[in-house]
């Protein structure tokens, strides 16, 4: 029995042949996964560049937020200025007010005390 063991543990060469089909990566296979590799390159590379467009521009909209925040911050203090001057405005004209209504009334006893005088 161990030439009967021996006899099927022995390898032919067309066991072998069969093997390597099996097994072997044949040329056309590697060259196949060359150019998909290759493919794979360009995409990586064209991905890199979107990337990087992507970020210029991302770098770009945070550029021009950040002005619309300053614009937007000039505005409120602008409006603030604004308020308060029209408020110091609106004080001012109130004050004017009142003393030319004295001066009216003043007028008006002036004016009453000579038409008095006038027809006496």
């Amino acid at each position: 029995m161990t030439q009967n063991n021996a006899i099927q543990n022995e390898v032919t060469p067309a066991d072998i042949l069969e093997f390597l089909k099996e097994h072997m990566v044949m040329r056309e296979d590697f060259e196949i996964v060359k150019d998909d590799v290759e493919i794979l390159k360009s995409d990586v590379g064209t991905l890199k560049s979107d990337v990087s467009i992507l970020k210029k521009d991302v770098e770009s909209l945070g550029l021009r937020f950040t002005d619309f925040q300053k614009e937007l911050e000039d505005i409120k203090e602008s409006l603030k200025r604004l308020e308060e001057r029209t408020r110091e405005d609106a004080d001012a004209v109130v004050i004017e007010i009142e003393g030319l209504k004295k001066r009216v009334t003043l007028l008006e006893q002036q004016l009453g005390v000579y038409q008095a005088s006038r027809v006496v």
